[in-house]
């Protein structure tokens, strides 16, 4: 007992510490939390439930339609708990995750080497200033994955997304995320944050964007799976 009113001491100060600081320093302290908790785990680090999360998204994309020629942009792709999956599926080259934490990038790229897949020539990239303006990606991706990272964004960094990721999407292109819901946007943890539908439809129709459910996708902690299009003109 006394163990957990400790932990939730640590929690609810580090929370006030997360919500005092501007968006640009909130991304740096998440990239460096990240960090901390991968080199202690690469798997629990961003989030455990390795296997059962990582078949979760390879299974709903496949029944998307997904194909072994689609490219697929895996955003905060972490140490690959889907990514795994979605390399050797892939043709050559097709993949292509990044994400903001250094130590996410590293260990992505050790498990790489240890199950052989460098021959599918993965493309791994870290991000760490975590923009989401995607001008460091000069291609377009067929199916775009943002599994449990709106999750941990606030709104500008959303709305970021929504007004930039059309830059590498096709007019065939779906960009799927997932997301906690709430009646209204509110801060969950230090680091974990709720929305209602309403308010992320409302910053992907000011984007030119349509939103959708996939209630087929059972997320065991209860994330929401929402599919966004682009708005036909």
């Amino acid at each position: 007992m006394e163990t957990e009113i400790l932990h939730r001491i640590k929690r609810f100060f580090k929370t006030r510490q997360f919500t005092r600081l501007d968006d640009d320093a909130y991304i740096k302290a998440y990239a460096q939390d990240s960090d901390r908790r991968i080199s202690s785990n690469p798997q629990k680090g961003i989030g455990g439930m390795w296997d059962e999360m990582g078949e979760l998204q390879f299974d709903f994309l496949k029944a998307q339609g997904l194909l072994p020629s689609h490219t697929l942009l895996d955003i905060g792709c972490g140490t690959l708990r889907g990514g795994r999956m979605f390399i050797p599926y892939l043709e050559e080259g097709h993949y292509t995750g990044f994400d903001v934490s250094r130590r996410a990038i590293d260990a992505a790229e050790d498990l790489c080497r240890r199950e052989g897949l460098l021959f599918h020539k993965p493309r791994l990239l870290h991000v760490p200033e975590g923009r989401l303006d995607f001008s460091f990606l000069s291609d377009r991706y067929d199916f775009l994955l943002a599994q449990s990272v709106f999750s941990h964004l606030r709104e500008p960094h959303i709305s970021e997304c929504f007004d930039n990721i059309r830059n590498i999407m096709t007019k065939e292109s779906r960009f799927f995320f997932t997301f906690y819901e709430a009646n209204s946007p509110h801060v969950l943890g230090y680091k974990s944050f709720a929305y209602s539908f309403d308010s992320l439809k409302q910053m992907a129709t000011d984007s030119e964007f349509v939103l959708s459910r996939h209630p087929e996708y059972a997320h065991p902690r209860g994330q929401v799976m929402i599919e966004a299009r682009p708005a036909e003109s």
